[in-house]
């Protein structure tokens, strides 16, 4: 009798820690950012257009991106590249586009930069290395 309850009690307690174990391991789940332009190296000249175009996704609600051109710190090196705006929605295509004449002081090397966040305000971010 005495063996049966501690092979009950050894499954209960097995399934408890199973199930314990399974449920702590979520993963935290982050904005999608999809990079269609410009590639990386991308190289643009004075009178070029930029033409950046970004999907970003999240399943369960998007809540607002940044996107802004800046050096390798992160620092934003132009006013005219640097957007900014709330969302709503599972999914966002973000799509303009820049001259490189608006750009006041020409880097060799510049990054665009993307900022993503949804409503539990997990934020994704990623960059895009191009030349000038």
């Amino acid at each position: 009798m005495v063996k049966k309850v501690h092979k009950k009690l050894i499954f209960v307690l097995t399934i408890l820690l199973a199930v314990n174990l399974i449920s702590c391991n979520k993963e935290i789940a982050t904005p999608t950012i999809a990079i269609d332009s410009p590639i990386v190296h991308t190289e643009f000249n004075y009178y070029d257009s930029i033409h950046i175009k970004a999907k970003f996704e999240d399943p369960t609600m998007l809540k607002k991106y940044t996107v802004y051109l800046g050096n390798s710190s992160g620092d934003t090196i132009s006013p005219t590249i640097n957007v900014s705006g709330a969302l709503t929605g599972t999914s966002f295509v973000f799509d303009q586009k820049f001259a490189a004449s608006s750009i006041w002081d020409f880097p060799e090397d510049a990054y665009i930069n993307f900022a993503v966040t949804n409503q539990k305000n997990y934020t994704r971010l990623s960059k895009v290395l191009i030349h000038f």
